[in-house]
């Protein structure tokens, strides 16, 4: 019994969740067991939603999480693929951003440095210009 209709078993036994226990009293718990299949899909949906929930491409400043998008993948590739070309079309990843603006700190740190050298060269120009009059 404990096999086949584990819910029945802990509403017999009093040990069921307050849900569970409250679909009994409603009306809404069913009149058969569900079978392995049934639980193993509702199971699997349970999981794909909390890593729904979990935002595995990252977003609102959370970084991506790998192995959340791989067992996505292997719980539900169409929503993983919709997710993932979701994630292509917002734009750059943070990692992009950072080296972008890395990239701009350079060209400005290097820009300021040709600028420093060549006022020391203008200036050793000066001087040797004045020296030699």
């Amino acid at each position: 019994m404990k096999m086949q209709d584990p819910e029945l078993v802990l509403l017999l036994n009093n040990s069921a969740s307050a849900q569970l226990k409250a679909d009994a009293l409603s009306g809404s718990f069913p009149d058969k067991a569900p079978t392995e299949q049934e639980r193993a899909e509702a199971q699997r949906r349970a999981r794909v939603q909390e890593i729904f929930d979990q935002k595995p491409f990252g977003g609102n400043g959370r970084p991506m999480n790998m192995s959340l998008c791989l067992e996505l993948a292997k719980l539900d590739p169409a929503l993983h693929a919709q997710l993932e070309a979701n994630f292509r079309q917002s734009g750059p990843s943070e990692d992009e951003l950072l080296v972008q603006q890395a990239q701009r700190k350079a060209a400005h740190e290097r820009a300021r440095h040709e600028s420093q050298l060549k006022g020391v060269q203008l200036a050793q120009a000066e001087t040797m210009r004045r020296r030699f009059r």
